[in-house]
């Protein structure tokens, strides 16, 4: 059972899948959710395929990207079980199982199919862009979208340190919206430098 914190988040999430997949502006984003709350790893897995022409017409010559992204919400969720070090602990060891790896991407490849052929994502059905993605890039990325940190806290600097890796993006909101786009995702290094004073203002 949800509490709070958790209902609160599974909102926010149902906002990014709405932003990105069927609002009147998702045809603008580069980011489509292909599921929420995925079996393993809990999160939003969602595909990067970058709303210039080309690259939608020729998914053959530009591979979209696998992204699993993780949203939390406050910061309590930051820490502990299931915050940002459980989560990267668990991405890595997805990246580790190769068999699961390949498993993971077909699967993906199929629910992106089925969403399009059900028009479930009305800019990329079947019907309006016909060419089909068969296949995703190699490297899959993670991602986290912080959603009301305190920034008075300097809880989410604490926990960025604890990361064992800083092969890491963090996704910033588009203007107060959800709707994420290349320039929203930022490496571990850009965001620290550009948003020290969101992550703590000492």
């Amino acid at each position: 059972m949800l509490g709070p914190t958790g209902k609160e988040e599974r909102e926010f999430q149902q906002l990014v899948v709405r932003d990105n997949n069927y609002s009147s502006l998702a045809n603008g984003t580069d980011f489509f959710i292909i599921d929420i709350e995925y079996a393993y790893p809990k999160d939003l897995v969602a595909v990067e395929w970058r709303s210039e022409g080309p690259k939608k017409k020729y998914p053959e010559k530009y591979l979209p990207n696998l992204f699993i992204i993780e949203m939390k919400y406050g910061d309590k969720s930051l820490k502990g079980k299931s915050g940002l070090k459980d989560h990267q602990r668990q991405f890595h060891h997805l990246l580790s199982n190769e068999p699961y790896l390949e498993q993971f991407k077909q699967e993906m490849i199929h629910l992106f199919d089925q969403k399009r052929e059900l028009g479930l994502i009305p800019y990329l059905a079947k019907s309006e862009n016909k060419n089909a993605v068969t296949k995703f890039d190699d490297e899959i990325q993670l991602a986290f979208l912080i959603a009301n940190h305190d920034p008075a806290r300097e809880l989410f600097i604490k926990e960025m340190e604890l990361l064992e890796s800083l092969e890491v993006n963090f996704i910033v909101s588009n203007f107060m919206g959800y709707g994420i786009c290349h320039q929203s995702v930022y490496s571990y290094a850009q965001f620290q430098q550009r948003f020290m004073r969101q992550i703590h203002e000492v």
